[in-house]
């Protein structure tokens, strides 16, 4: 069995099925509590989601994906598609505020961390053996992050960079370099650094020589410098779908369920909701097709739920073996070079938003790309380096922009 925890107190439990299936109930004492809250919109505290998956679906949600799986999973030999026992081996450091720690392990440990320097993950970066979960130099750290690229934990302070030992909490994410798609740590600093200019607000991702580093949205520092986790969770954990099922094409939610979702939930919704829609369309004309429902997430602040900072925004058009389809269609399209004006209009009237407005946005948002996009670029070589991939970014995107632009007419 496993123990769930938020922050020190037990949350409830999960045992694993004969089926495979992890089956979550909530600890008596956490629902007597005064503070208590549900871990997602998906598993309300009644448990009436004892009758579906969405319990199996929140925790698998949490665990790391394709050929970054596999590889932990190998390292640890557990069996690929054994979501339980990965869970209970790397559940110490979650997305969000919680730890899944085995039923006969302290639910906390001592803090602790070890140094470790930009050499060291520059050689790391360069080996592609890099999974961490027995090294490097024998730190272990039990880190669980969704996603398929390969990842570490990491705690900065300063100019000082350290790994977490065991559970400890983690303020930064090291992603790094990848066989197939080269330069993939500038692709996405330069594609989030867009966004940024655009206006949304997504997290700050640096590019190192191998890898890039981005600071967690869900800790915050105390006054005197100790982390915090914060609750968070991806939007296939809050619409219960299976991790398998991120892409709209694939079964999964589509714009429309996620943006209800922030009606319903959310403390600001106008707000949110506009920078949903316009995150969206950030995605289709900077070639981003994989803003997928694991790629946005309500971050539950001390105001209420709020949409958290956009992550994981790269442009894959640059790629040839990843399709150009959109993760979420428009108006029921996902190919972005068959996007017309009518179907901005659809997908409009499908979210119950005023089309002029949408059209609005999607003009605006060309506009500024068509005229600041090389002012962008300078600026960003200008203040972080520059790279390879970083031109041919601005080439996918000039080019989207003038195919958007025919179509609209």
């Amino acid at each position: 069995m496993l123990n769930v925890f938020f922050e020190d107190c037990l949350v409830g439990s999960i045992e694993n099925n004969s089926y495979g299936r992890m089956v979550f109930e909530y600890a008596s004492e956490w629902l007597s509590g005064n503070h208590q809250f549900p871990l997602s919109q998906s598993l309300p505290l009644d448990g009436s989601f004892s009758k579906g998956l969405q319990d199996h679906n929140y925790f698998a949600n949490l665990l790391p994906e394709g050929n970054a799986r596999i590889s932990i999973c190998r390292e640890l030999g557990i069996h690929p598609d054994n979501d339980f026992s990965l869970l209970k081996e790397i559940g110490g450091d979650c997305a969000g505020a919680i730890q899944v720690i085995p039923e006969d392990t302290p639910g906390h440990s001592e803090v602790s961390y070890k140094p470790i320097s930009h050499e060291s993950l520059v050689k790391a970066a360069r080996s592609f053996r890099r999974t961490g979960y027995g090294s490097p130099s024998g730190i272990h750290h039990r880190l669980s992050l969704a996603g398929a690229q390969d990842k570490w934990p990491a705690y900065v302070d300063s100019s000082y960079i350290y790994l977490p030992v065991q559970s400890s909490p983690s303020s930064h994410i090291v992603k790094f370099s990848n066989r197939q798609y080269k330069n993939l740590p500038s692709n996405e600093a330069f594609s989030t650094y867009i966004a940024g200019r655009l206006g949304l607000r997504a997290v700050e991702v640096r590019a190192f020589d191998g890898y890039s580093m981005s600071e967690r949205f869900d800790r915050a520092r105390s006054n005197k410098g100790a982390l915090k986790r914060i609750h968070q969770e991806d939007f296939c954990q809050v619409l219960g779908y299976a991790p398998t099922s991120k892409y709209e094409s694939e079964g999964g939610p589509r714009f429309y369920h996620c943006m209800s979702m922030l009606r319903k939930v959310s403390s600001s919704p106008a707000e949110d909701i506009l920078s949903l829609i316009r995150w969206q369309i950030t995605n289709i004309l900077i070639g981003n097709a994989d803003g997928h429902a694991k790629n946005i997430a309500l971050l539950y602040t001390p105001d209420g739920p709020r949409l958290s900072p956009f992550y994981d925004i790269v442009c894959t058009r640059v790629y040839s073996d990843i399709t150009a389809n959109s993760a979420f269609s428009v108006g029921g399209v996902f190919d972005p070079g068959h996007i017309r004006k009518q179907d901005w209009e659809a997908w409009a009237e499908e979210l119950g938003m005023r089309p002029s407005l949408i059209i609005r946005l999607v003009e605006e948002t060309a506009s500024i790309l068509t005229n600041q996009l090389d002012s962008f670029l300078q600026d960003y070589c200008s203040q972080w380096g520059t790279s390879p991939i970083i031109d041919q970014i601005a080439r996918v995107i000039r080019k989207q922009i003038r195919r958007t632009k025919t179509l609209m007419t």
